[in-house]
């Protein structure tokens, strides 16, 4: 994967990260993936933990994964994820 390209995927992961901890009022910090996983440098949290929600995971545009205690739902759309964490 490029550079460029690269840059405008984190740029849109945290967007949507973001969006929706404004729809749930709760505070999300989202770091920036590492190029290359090694032992030391995965040791904190990954993006989408929203505590008191559950876990939401942006593994692209069309499937996102948003796991909470209404159960676990697959959204091919980020408008259909927002959708359902405003209700």
């Amino acid at each position: 994967m490029k550079e460029d390209e690269r840059l405008a995927r984190i740029g849109r992961e945290q967007d949507f990260y973001n969006t929706c901890a404004k729809i749930l009022g709760i505070d999300h910090e989202y770091t920036v993936p590492y190029r290359r996983r090694d032992r030391w440098n995965t040791r904190k949290l990954g993006n989408g933990r929203y505590p008191g929600f559950g876990v939401i995971r942006y593994c692209s545009s069309s499937y996102i994964i948003v796991m909470c205690k209404k159960g676990t739902r697959v959204f091919d759309n980020e408008q259909r994820v927002f959708e359902f964490l405003a209700q």
